[in-house]
């Protein structure tokens, strides 16, 4: 009867230290991620260092890729500044940035013409090759050259089709693909409430 007892007891401790470790581990796993996002530094099309502490009161709406993207990149955004478009006032909380993953194509002046036919306000952003992996490896997004399948600059970039949305403070949240403008709109719309309530 007592061997039960205690083994019921040494069950109940062993369940809330194990929810204690739990819970500290994802609390500082948390904060470490947040403080990495707030580090990290990219170069806007000027040639400036650009941080998130910039976006302000804005969320970032943050996609991975590249100018020579021959259809899901070029889709993706268009398909965001449409959503944007539609969303009148509600609009304004967003900053759309487009982080191009490939520097060695990508200068300063060829992403400011690209992200011209996307709007005015979309923010074009890139970074050295550590940069980059760092910056993108915070949010989960991946991306690979294929370089070594060609000799010239016309090689592919495989890259994440999400968006990312981030504030100022380090919070993100990884989007799902919606390719309808409506249903974006949506998503964005239900995201900022639950981005905006972990402050």
């Amino acid at each position: 009867m007592f061997k039960i007892l205690f083994m019921v007891i040494g069950l109940i401790v062993f369940v809330a230290v194990a929810s204690g470790v739990y819970k500290v581990s994802d609390y500082y796993a948390n904060v470490i991620e947040t403080n990495l996002i707030k580090e990290a530094k990219l170069y806007n099309s000027h040639g400036h260092h650009w941080q998130i502490s910039e976006l302000k009161e804005k969320i970032g709406i943050i996609y991975f890729g590249y100018t020579s993207c021959p259809d899901i990149c070029p889709n993706a955004l268009n398909n965001l500044s449409i959503t944007l478009a539609n969303m009148g006032e509600d609009s304004k909380i967003f900053q759309p940035i487009f982080v191009s993953v490939d520097p060695s194509r990508d200068t300063s002046e060829v992403i400011e013409e690209y992200t011209k036919h996307f709007g005015d306000n979309i923010l074009g952003l890139t970074g050295t090759d550590t940069q980059l992996k760092v910056f993108s490896w915070i949010f989960g997004a991946s991306y690979s050259l294929r370089t070594s399948e060609s000799k010239n600059q016309e090689y592919i970039v495989d890259h994440s089709a999400n968006y990312f949305l981030v504030t100022s403070l380090g919070r993100f949240l990884k989007l799902p693909v919606k390719d309808n403008p409506k249903d974006l709109g949506m998503l964005l719309m239900r995201s900022k409430s639950s981005i905006l309530e972990t402050k």
